[in-house]
């Protein structure tokens, strides 16, 4: 039982990729607002074109680089 526990409580929360899974985070977060800001100052259509493609290619380096090699550094099929 204790050794579940303690499987369970490295899983849920490693101090080591707390850090990595956050800036992932940010960078989604970052990648998603910048079009949504910019739309307000940004009048021209090539460059409101431009941003909305910057933050979805910002949002899917968070999410596809750090996010998921976070996530697979500890997958399930990994350990043995």
């Amino acid at each position: 039982m204790k050794k579940n526990l303690l499987y369970i409580r490295k899983t849920l929360y490693d101090e080591k990729e707390a850090p990595v899974k956050l800036i992932g985070v940010l960078l989604v977060l970052v990648g998603w607002l910048l079009p949504i800001l910019t739309l307000v100052l940004v009048q021209s259509t090539g460059a409101r074109l431009f941003l909305s493609l910057l933050g979805i290619a910002i949002s899917l380096a968070g999410i596809l680089g750090v996010l998921n090699k976070a996530h697979l550094k500890d997958a399930v099929w990994k350990k043995a």
